[in-house]
C-alpha cells in the first residue's frame, strides 16, 4: 500500500496493499506530533529510529509528508519533493485539519459513502487524527478515517471523501 495536504484532515488504512500500491503518494499529510524532541521516523513499523523531524524546522514543509503505504498503524511516509528522508511514522502523529465546502464544515460519516448518516461536525481548521484510508468504488473517490476530539475531549471516529482534505 502507498500519500496528506497540510490541510485539514487525520487517518487510518484498511484495504489491502495492492490497492495503494505505487510510486505516487496517495496522501499528503501534517505532522502533529507535539513534542519537543520531534517526530521519529522509523526503518520499520515499531522499528529503530532512522530520522527525527523537529518540532520546529527551519522550513515547515518538512512537516508535510507524503504517505505511500500503510501497515496497521504505521504509514510509510517521506518527506521533502526529493524524497529526503524516508521511514515509518505511527498515526498518532499524522493529521489533517478538518476542511469545509460551501455548506460548512465536512461531516465525518459513520461508513466512506455521501449517504451515510453524519457522526459530528467539526469545526472548521479542527485537527483531525489519520486512521485509515479506503476507495468508494461507486462515489469512485478516496475516504480517509479520522478521529476528531472536540472541546471537552470527547473522541469521534468517521469518515471523510478526499475533496475535504
Amino acid at each position: 500500500m502507498k500519500g496528506l495536504l497540510p490541510i485539514s484532515l487525520m487517518v487510518l488504512l484498511t484495504l489491502p496493499a495492492a490497492a495503494w500500491a505505487g510510486d505516487q503518494p496517495w496522501l499528503r499529510a501534517k505532522v502533529i506530533d507535539q513534542d519537543p524532541k520531534g517526530a521519529n521516523m522509523r526503518d520499520k513499523p515499531k522499528g529503530k529510529i532512522v530520522y527525527t523531524i523537529p518540532l520546529k524546522p527551519s522550513d515547515e514543509m518538512e512537516r508535510i509528508v507524503s504517505v505511500y503505504e500503510q501497515e496497521g498503524e504505521w504509514f510509510l511516509v517521506t518527506t521533502g519533493a526529493e524524497k529526503e528522508h524516508s521511514g515509518w511514522m505511527h498515526n498518532s502523529v499524522l493529521g489533517l485539519r478538518g476542511g469545509s465546502t460551501e455548506d460548512g464544515p465536512c461531516p465525518l460519516r459513520k461508513e466512506p459513502s455521501e449517504k451515510s448518516s453524519v457522526v459530528i461536525k467539526p469545526k472548521a481548521g479542527a485537527v483531525l487524527q489519520l486512521l485509515g484510508a479506503t476507495f468508494n468504488h461507486k462515489e469512485t473517490q478516496a475516504w480517509y478515517k479520522v478521529r476528531y476530539k472536540d472541546s471537552a475531549g470527547k473522541g469521534y471516529d468517521g469518515w471523510v471523501p478526499q475533496q475535504c482534505e
